[in-house]
């Protein structure tokens, strides 16, 4: 088995006393199938975690060898708290020499059929000795519904593969497939195994024949332009159900955020069917490109290993690190948006900092710490003009819509018209990529001080609210407002 994560992250001197449970996640879904036609009958979502050796407690058993214990409670429910499944029971570590103790890989895997829809997912680690060290897990993810049309499940990356059929948790087309727990590449891992399923290929008609499936990495989820040359083109003739376990080298990828993209065309090249997952790479001395490939894709540039902690990101403790998450989510799109919220809510210190200093050095790859002080004065201005008492300016909607579109061409502040609550007006005579007007309409409620909310905009994306005027006027309509000149019926 390849080194883990941990081994990377940890200090191997780290003392036998934990200060509290630690452990990263990961979870992926498939689906059982019929196999003549390969339809989908039902989901099965598979959870997965690596537990950091360091945070345990240890005791010598009667061999005089290392041994832990930890209580785990893992539990399913829907929107409305109900129960889908859940699992109990008491997971004993391997027990191991004493000089291995800390350099083990503890890992854990549970798999649960679970309905189509948002499942809620809370997965509780104790030492039964020492119940004050404790680590709680909580996530959510939507569990797709097949309809009728080929279906991918999740791209699960791999630590390990073996070829033995065992019976174990790991078993899969008989092999053992061992997936890794964080999505993160560093110095030890050059290769990027993966395995995903396709579905339901029956239910395309010979017009949409001979399908075609690319396979291939990019900077942004199926944008169709992969870095390096790293991509795999394949036509699909099975009649029902794929399986594809494949691998890229990493070596001549640089330091950055990455996405692997199954996508599955139509002889037309229609998308019918895609998948896409996220990953972080460290690679201190990517391998050099021929001239012309180096050409075609600016990526390929080699960059040199940063020590993260002697730049910007390093003066930042985990708290910060997640305020700068948010100062981003105005200036990103919808994938960086997902993989910011994915990083809210399952905050992993080392992670966040790589990601947000990949995602300076796109902007300035010399100096990405110039790039981040242009965004903190934008942030800075933003906060000085709309800063609530209880909020910073970046959270606010205004704040957002600012650091989204940028300074409007006019702001219109009507805070005392007749029969109207306060509120703003926004025009932009040309909005981003768009080029088009727009126009936005702020209000602030009765019960949020200066906190103005979106009420309704003309922007493509943004909210449209066709019943703005009974929120903003207390008799449910206007004569000849500000808000009615601006907007004029739209």
């Amino acid at each position: 088995m390849t080194r883990r994560l941990w081994i990377f992250l940890l200090c191997v001197c780290a003392a036998w006393n934990a200060k509290a449970v630690d452990a990263v996640f990961n979870y992926a879904v498939f689906y059982d199938f019929h196999t003549t036609d390969g339809k989908v009958i039902d989901a099965q979502l598979e959870m997965y975690w690596q537990i950091n050796p360091s945070s345990l407690h240890y005791k010598k058993n009667e061999h005089g060898l290392l041994i832990s214990h930890v209580q785990t409670d893992v539990a399913y429910k829907n929107a409305d708290g109900k129960v889908l499944h859940e699992e109990h029971y008491t997971l004993n570590t391997t027990p191991v020499e004493p000089a291995r103790g800390l350099s083990q890989q503890i890992m854990d895997f549970q798999k649960a059929m679970l309905p189509y829809g948002r499942t809620y997912i809370e997965v509780k680690l104790t030492e039964p000795a020492f119940p004050q060290n404790v680590f709680v897990y909580h996530d959510s993810t939507e569990i797709e519904a097949p309809q009728n049309a080929p279906l991918y499940s999740t791209i699960q990356l791999l630590d390990t593969v073996l070829h033995n059929n065992q019976e174990s948790p790991f078993l899969k087309n008989n092999r053992q497939q061992i997936p890794i727990s964080a999505n993160f590449f560093d110095e030890n891992r050059k290769v990027l195994h993966f395995y995903t399923e396709l579905y339901q290929i029956g239910t395309t008609d010979t017009s949409q024949r001979p399908l075609i499936q690319h396979i291939y990495i990019s900077k942004k989820p199926v944008d169709g332009n992969n870095i390096n040359g790293l991509i795999r083109k394949d036509t699909v003739t099975n009649p029902a159900y794929l399986s594809i376990l494949d691998s890229f080298k990493l070596s001549t990828l640089p330091t950055g955020n990455y996405y692997l993209n199954t996508v599955l065309f139509s002889s037309k090249k229609e998308i019918l069917a895609s998948k896409s997952t996220f990953f972080q790479l460290i690679n201190k001395e990517p391998e050099d490109l021929s001239a012309a490939a180096t050409a075609a894709n600016d990526s390929a540039t080699p960059l040199t290993y940063i020590n993260l902690n002697k730049t910007f990101v390093g003066r930042y403790n985990l708290p910060q690190l997640k305020a700068i998450l948010k100062m981003l989510l105005p200036v990103s799109d919808a994938a960086e948006v997902r993989t910011i919220n994915d990083f809210l809510k399952r905050p992993d210190e080392n992670y966040i900092r790589y990601y947000i200093y990949n995602y300076f050095s796109r902007d300035n790859q010399k100096n990405p710490e110039k790039a981040w002080d242009a965004f903190a004065d934008r942030i800075r201005e933003v906060n000085k003009m709309f800063g609530v008492s209880n909020k910073p300016g970046y959270e606010t909607d205004r704040g957002y819509m600012y650091l989204k579109y940028g300074k409007p061409n006019d702001m219109v502040s009507v805070p005392n018209e007749p029969g109207a609550l306060p509120y703003e007006i926004w025009q932009y005579y040309a909005v981003g990529h768009q080029n088009q007007p727009g126009i936005i309409l702020f209000y602030q409620p009765p019960s949020a001080l200066n906190d103005y909310k979106l009420l309704h905009s003309t922007i493509n994306g943004e909210l449209k609210n066709g019943n703005w005027r009974s929120i903003l006027f207390s008799n449910g309509s206007s004569n000849n407002s500000r808000a009615d000149q601006y907007l004029n019926g739209k």
